[in-house]
Formats: structure tokens, sequence, C-alpha cells
């Protein structure tokens, strides 16, 4: 990698090795930023934080295949989760573009929708929406391709139940949109962890 910088290991977890790359877990960090603090991170490692895209890039873009791992819980305290066998983001020349695909878990298969979408932000429109900045319109910095077709978007405005009202359209909030189908809540914690595809394979040997 070109740089150092520091991270949070979580070694519980599905018997542990993962670097976590995205927390939220209180609405203490504002995710509504440039695309300069998505590409370089932001936020405390400690707490909530996104480690930035050049890091993922550094990280995935290579030989080594890293997988990935959603965890989600809601308001009520009800938690899902999402693996994939394959996370890869690419450089800045290609706007981070993501590749995921080999989906386990029981939060469903939201993350597809966002394969092979570059990296949008508020003032950096990279979605393939016409007319639309789906950054812009949901609060957040992402993987959209489609602003009305984004399966995910765990970068989205944080907000609490109170923060709804009948009389006023809130907005969809943190969301992942397969598990919670029918819920007009954003999510409560977000957590996405990254390690290398055969580290299991690595510990048993």
């Amino acid at each position: 990698m070109s740089s150092l910088c520091q991270v949070y290991c979580e070694m519980t977890a599905d018997h542990g090795g993962w670097t976590v790359i995205q927390n939220r877990f209180d609405g203490s960090i504002n995710f509504y930023r440039r695309i300069w603090d998505y590409r370089y991170g932001f936020g405390d490692i400690a707490g909530e934080h996104w480690l930035g895209l050049q890091v993922l890039h550094e990280l995935t873009g290579g030989d080594t295949n890293y997988e990935l791992r959603v965890e989600l819980e809601d308001w009520g305290g009800n938690t899902a989760w999402a693996k994939y066998s394959e996370f890869k983001i690419a450089g800045e020349r290609d706007d981070y573009k993501l590749t995921v695909c080999g989906y386990q878990g029981n939060a469903s298969d939201s993350f597809v929708y966002n394969s092979d979408c570059k990296f949008s932000t508020r003032q950096h429109d990279k979605d393939s929406s016409h007319g639309s900045n789906c950054a812009e319109e949901q609060g957040g910095g992402w993987w959209y391709c489609h602003c009305n077709r984004s399966g995910s978007n765990l970068n989205g405005p944080y907000f609490r139940p109170e923060h709804y009202r009948h009389e006023t359209r809130t907005g969809l909030g943190v969301y992942w949109k397969g598990w919670k189908k029918h819920s007009r809540h954003s999510l409560k914690a977000t957590r996405m962890m990254i390690r290398p595809s055969d580290f299991l394979d690595q510990i048993t040997k």
C-alpha cells in the first residue's frame, strides 16, 4: 500500500480476521460528504467511520481475493447478515467501481444491484440515472446505479424512529431493501468488514 493507516480488526464474528471498513450505530458522524472524504476516509476507527475508497482499492484491487461481510440491525434489536465471496474496488480512474458477488446469509442479496456501479457523492455524480444525482437525492455516498433501483444505501442519512412524521417525507435513510421490505424506518446499525477469502484455510493449516 502507498500509505499507512489505522484499521479496526474484528476478531470474533465468523472466526475473525475482519478489517472493518464501515461502522454506523448512533448517527454521530455525518455521512453526507464530498468525494475527498470518501476517498481518504473519515470518522474514528473505534466508533462510526468510513475507511476510505483508496484504501479499499489498494487492499482489494490486487491479486488477493477479498470477501465482504455486512451486518445489519433494526430499531427492534433484530439482526441480519450478508456475506459475499468476492469484493473488489477499482481505482480512482474507474471511479472506484464495485464488483461484488457470491452471496450467502439471511439479509437478502440487496448488494447485487450495486455491483458494476461507480461511487457517487454530492457534486460527484457517477451514477447511470440521467438528469438525477442519486447521492444528492438519497443523502449519502454509495455505489448508485439508478436512483430508484438501488437495493442498498448503508451510507444514507441516519434517521431515528422519532424523525418520521406522517405529514412529511423524511426519506429512505440507511436501508437494505431486501431485508426490511415493508419497514418505513431506516436501520439502526450497519457494519461492513472485509478479509482475504482464504483466511479460514490459512488458520486451519
